[in-house]
């Protein structure tokens, strides 16, 4: 069984004072947690005033340092279109390239570009982690190509007006999936 952790999300320090977000405490939080039984990780890249970046320095600066904590985790990222929505998210993940880029990133089907993100992932050989929140989401997954080129799905539930109790949500996302 794989467990992931995931280090910080969109949290930050003034929600918690151990969130962890400098490169320091990300390497050192992943050590920690691949020690525990960890085979996997996922964070937020910061800049240098913690405000969440899809930046190629950031990120690639980030999975550098957690690589040298802990060489045998595997790295994960957000792709998340409210840190750069646009062009400009795109044209940082099209520089994620070798050798340090992270081993997978998670992409949320329920936002705009989803597709696109994934087609620039598959082009730089980083695997797809498909973040779904609705039936919307799965059913716009499966009828993708990259359903069968996906390392792994994330059902995330997030809070929000639901028709329905979320483990019925999520009953839905994985009879479609």
């Amino acid at each position: 069984m794989l467990l992931k952790a995931c280090l910080n999300g969109r949290r930050n320090k003034s929600e918690h004072p151990n969130v962890p977000v400098t490169l320091g405490e990300l390497a050192r939080d992943s050590r920690l947690c691949f020690e525990a039984g960890v085979g996997a990780v996922h964070f937020h890249p910061r800049d240098a005033e913690g405000k969440e970046t899809l930046e190629p320095r950031y990120v690639l600066q980030s999975v550098e340092a957690i690589r040298r904590a802990c060489s045998f985790i595997t790295i994960g990222v957000t792709t998340g279109e409210w840190i750069h929505n646009g062009e400009q998210g795109l044209n940082f993940i099209r520089k994620w390239g070798a050798p340090l880029k992270p081993d997978f990133a998670s992409v949320n089907f329920s936002e705009a570009q989803a597709l696109k993100v994934c087609e620039l992932l598959d082009l730089e050989g980083i695997g797809i982690e498909a973040g779904l929140s609705s039936v919307e989401d799965a059913k716009r997954f499966v009828a993708s190509d990259f359903a069968k080129r996906a390392v792994r799905v994330l059902v995330e539930i997030e809070r929000g007006p639901y028709e329905s109790p979320a483990v019925e949500v999520c009953a839905n996302i994985v009879e479609i999936v």
